[in-house]
């Protein structure tokens, strides 16, 4: 695992060095906050750390601006809020509630109702079309949620999980405004 480490911080820098690479290796570099999730405990510990680097670099580059939330960024961070490892849950609630909410306010208003979309996997939907299209540039080269896999009852206590992480950010005012959005978008498909 210290070779996908080693790795994902050689990205890191050549994101900061050439800039223009940097939509290329997006996708990669945010697959790794779920490094591992699908395979055996074993691996799972080791790429803990993968996972850990991987927050922390993609926070770094989001905070010096080399980064947006294009694609599914946002969802992938939220995902790892859930993370099996502890310690990168905490570190990716940290960072999301911390500096990149001081950075970016209304953070989770804006990306709450696409949210639902995705962690649903509702692929179809307009709104899920939207976000993973987002910031890609016509390149076809977008963040996905390859790989992510919130199904069944563990995946439901998770996403719900989620869903008060992000509810515990918002104003009550922010809150009625996620409602009327949401009622918006299940009444547009009625």
């Amino acid at each position: 695992q210290s070779v996908q480490s080693n790795a994902l911080l050689v990205l890191g820098d050549l994101c900061v060095r050439y800039t223009n690479m940097t939509d290329r290796y997006l996708p990669v570099m945010a697959s790794c906050l779920q490094n591992g999730t699908n395979e055996n405990i074993s691996i799972l510990e080791r790429s803990s750390v993968v996972r850990k680097h991987a927050v922390l670099l993609l926070s770094s580059l989001l905070l010096q601006d080399y980064i947006k939330w294009r694609g599914l960024l946002f969802h992938r961070f939220l995902v790892a809020c859930s993370d099996e490892d502890e310690e990168v849950a905490v570190l990716a609630e940290s960072v999301l509630s911390g500096p990149l909410m001081v950075r970016n306010p209304k953070l989770f208003f804006n990306h709450f109702v696409e949210s639902i979309f995705v962690l649903n996997k509702c692929v179809a939907h307009p709104v899920y079309v939207s976000a993973s299209r987002q910031g890609d540039g016509g390149s076809g080269i977008a963040v996905s949620f390859d790989g992510i896999n919130l199904d069944g009852h563990e995946g439901e206590l998770r996403r719900r999980n989620m869903y008060n992480f992000m509810l515990s950010k918002l104003s009550d005012e922010e809150k009625i405004g996620v409602t009327a959005r949401l009622a918006k978008e299940v009444l547009g498909e009625a």
